[in-house]
């Protein structure tokens, strides 16, 4: 494709791969041009996070040059990286549903039962429990995966197709990233994401499996939640806190008085004035 293409095309290499063996000499083997642009921080990672840091990257380098199209030839983990809305990001830790057998064992079920690639980043809490209830086998069926840092899980979360998890701050994180959530609880404390129209309460079974299927069925599903503004605020928080905070508790700081005394004058030597220069970086 590259050789058919010509200078029409731009090879991103993703560095899945980093030993010579399996990268330069591939190029070098097949005639093919050298990558225009490398993926950095990704070979030898674990999965996941090669997933997240790709789908990172990839997002900054694919938005400052727009392609016409985009044309994945790679590793499974390069395919996952690249292809916004086709993977489920899924997360399962607190207790409700890692400490009964039966709840986990259908929740991983009903997961490893649709028909897209569901992401698994498996908390320390749940891989216990799939140990002791003997729930390998539901586990193989999914694209299990390590526990991702922040931003690892933000970049895959900001592309999946729909998020499922009981994780309270992924409700909050949902309705910034304009993604879809089915909440695995009986109950929530951020009503507001529901209310929205960001997430949908499901409880494992009938409730869930209805939940996962007509979010999944809702092509437009994400036009529309790009419209909706984030119940948690616009991103200001911060600013508004901090000022709201020093004109209600903090007095204004006091000013030091200006000492009259005389004060010998400077040497004016090529070297104190070049040093009077830059007083503002004293």
């Amino acid at each position: 494709m590259a050789r058919l293409l010509g200078p029409r095309a731009r090879i991103v290499w993703s560095g899945q791969h980093w030993d010579p063996a399996l990268t330069t000499t591939f190029f070098a083997q097949y005639g093919l041009p050298r990558p225009h642009h490398l993926l950095k921080g990704v070979g030898g990672e674990p999965r996941g996070r090669q997933i997240g840091r790709m789908v990172s990257a990839l997002s900054d380098h694919l938005a400052a040059r727009p392609p016409a199209a985009v044309l994945v030839q790679g590793d499974t983990n390069t395919a996952a990286a690249v292809t916004p809305g086709g993977y489920v990001l899924a997360t399962i830790h607190r207790p409700k549903n890692t400490d009964d057998a039966a709840r986990l064992a259908q929740i991983l079920d009903q997961l490893a039962a649709l028909d897209l690639p569901v992401l698994l980043p498996l908390h320390p809490r749940t891989r216990a429990a799939v140990e002791a209830f003997g729930l390998r086998g539901p586990v193989a069926r999914l694209r299990r995966i390590e526990p991702l840092d922040h931003a690892g899980f933000l970049a895959l979360a900001r592309h999946c197709r729909l998020l499922v998890s009981d994780s309270g701050g992924v409700q909050e994180e949902c309705t910034v990233l304009k993604r879809p959530l089915v909440v695995v609880r009986n109950s929530t404390e951020r009503p507001e994401a529901v209310r929205a129209g960001f997430a949908r309460l499901a409880r494992p079974g009938h409730e869930l499996a209805r939940a996962l299927r007509e979010l999944l069925a809702d092509e437009a599903v994400g036009e529309r939640l790009a419209q909706l503004p984030s119940p948690y605020g616009d991103g200001r928080a911060s600013a508004e806190i901090v000022a709201a905070v020093r004109s209600r508790y903090l007095a204004p700081e006091p000013r030091t008085e200006q000492h009259t005394e005389q004060r010998p004058e400077p040497d004016r030597t090529p070297v104190a004035a070049a040093a009077t220069g830059v007083g503002g970086h004293r």
